[in-house]
């Protein structure tokens, strides 16, 4: 069952979407050395950890650390998936009227050490992403992350992602605000059509960052589960740069 009610109603200038999946392991960690670098970057920021469905500790993890974490505010949902985790925290920051929204992951591959320049760059261009230059996880995603970048060039004929599916995104709530309704509710991999959007709508600002091991646990998308996705994806991706190309030239 879905709760909300640990959400807030104050807004704030920055919102961090947080998608927590059996992450016991990590969590300690990641919040340690994010919140400091958060604080110092904007003093007005959520950090909104979405458990989705965990199995193990993790939600009690997240309650514990709550109490350390004033800014740290949990959403406790049935598992759902990473990408739509993500778009439900895109929504709550929306309601909440923050200014920016931020996504990392949980497993402790992302590193702060790179937050300030993004932040920084806000004020240049309404979405910045990172750019995984180097994968400490291996070639195999590595690749895997290049071949999404042609699989989406090819499913938009010609919006070229160079990271698609990133969790290392800061992104103006208006520009996400806009792209929600467009995102079909069967889209497992969310980030990356919203990624395709905001870069053929918006453009896309990149910086190179490292992309660190995991501190523990597993990752709960496999890359032979990643091809169960991709092919639906790349028919709603077709079918929505397809329906807004035909509205553009008024023949929707």
């Amino acid at each position: 069952m879905e709760q909300l009610s640990q959400l807030s109603e104050k807004s704030s200038a920055l919102f961090v979407v947080l998608p927590v999946y059996n992450e016991q392991a990590a969590l300690r960690h990641v919040l340690h050395e994010w919140v400091p670098v958060l604080r110092a970057a904007c003093e007005n920021f959520v950090l909104c950890a979405i458990n989705d469905g965990s199995t193990d500790s993790s939600l009690r993890v997240l309650t514990d650390l709550s109490a350390d974490f004033p800014e740290l505010e949990i959403l406790d949902q049935s598992n759902s998936g990473h990408g739509r985790s993500c778009v439900r925290g895109y929504h709550a920051a929306v309601s909440r009227n923050a200014e920016w929204i931020f996504q990392i992951d949980s497993d402790g591959q992302c590193d702060p050490h790179y937050f300030p320049s993004l932040w920084d760059k806000r004020n240049e261009k309404r979405s910045v992403y990172g750019f995984r230059y180097k994968r400490d996880d291996g070639l195999k995603r590595l690749l895997i992350s290049r071949v999404l970048t042609w699989f989406v060039y090819a499913a938009t004929r010609g919006t070229w992602v160079r990271d698609p599916n990133v969790p290392y995104r800061l992104m103006h709530v208006s520009t996400v605000a806009q792209h929600l309704a467009l995102i079909p509710d069967k889209a497992s991999l969310s980030n990356i059509f919203l990624a395709a959007l905001q870069e053929r709508y918006n453009g896309i600002d990149w910086i190179d960052i490292r992309f660190r091991n995991r501190r523990g646990g597993h990752s709960s998308l496999k890359p032979v589960a990643l091809l169960h996705h991709v092919l639906p994806l790349y028919r709603q991706l077709r079918q929505c740069f397809s329906a807004i190309r035909k509205s553009a030239h008024g023949l929707a």
